[in-house]
């Protein structure tokens, strides 16, 4: 059996942050609504749990798998929180979910890290992916980046870099290949799912 390392979030959101606006849509004020979206969750988002405010819940899964060895799925979520109804209940407390982070491994020498992005009424809006493979100071990373707009893909990026191989980086915010489309749809669905996991996690803190 391979004994793997744990694998913790280490959210590098400054640079995710960057390679959002470096590649920009035209004139798209969706996007820009997205990026300022983005900016509040990052402002959230944090290493150390103890450090956010009480803004994080975290899941840690850990499960033996062939071929794999121990595999360590980890899940933040960020949310802002505030009291629902102070004058009635200074403990009921209202919470708004920002952005879920999930890191895992694949193999020893393959890492992947995905995040999910709502908005105000708590609806998917951004799935950034990506994946690091190879060893040493230059491993393949492959990146990819979906924005949703009321549920509708309205912008692809893809980008490889480490390969010179790779397929080249593209960026669509129409004409969308039959493939993002699926994949999209699939990322979207699990965002949504992620957003009731998270409501259920809130009620499992008052089954105490």
């Amino acid at each position: 059996m391979i004994t793997m390392r744990t694998i913790t979030v280490a959210l590098s959101l400054a640079i995710t942050f960057s390679v959002i606006a470096a590649v920009p849509a035209r004139g798209d004020g969706r996007i820009e609504n997205i990026r300022a979206l983005y900016k509040t969750a990052r402002e959230l988002a944090c290493e150390n749990e103890d450090a956010c405010g009480g803004t994080v819940h975290r899941l840690r899964m850990a499960t033996t798998l062939p071929a794999i060895g121990l595999q360590v799925t980890d899940v933040r979520f960020y949310h802002a929180s505030w009291q629902a109804a102070p004058e009635r209940d200074p403990y009921l407390m209202d919470h708004a979910l920002k952005m879920v982070a999930v890191t895992y491994n694949v193999a020893g020498s393959v890492s992947c890290r995905i995040e999910y992005l709502y908005d105000e009424k708590g609806e998917p809006v951004f799935y950034y992916w990506q994946e690091k493979s190879g060893y040493g100071e230059k491993p393949v990373v492959s990146e990819k980046r979906y924005y949703f707009h009321n549920g509708k893909l309205i912008r692809v990026v893809m980008d490889v870099k480490g390969d010179g191989s790779a397929p080249p980086a593209y960026a669509h915010s129409s004409n969308f290949q039959a493939k993002d489309v699926a994949d999209a749809k699939l990322a979207h669905g699990k965002a949504l799912r992620y957003r009731g996991l998270f409501r259920t996690i809130l009620q499992a803190e008052q089954w105490k």
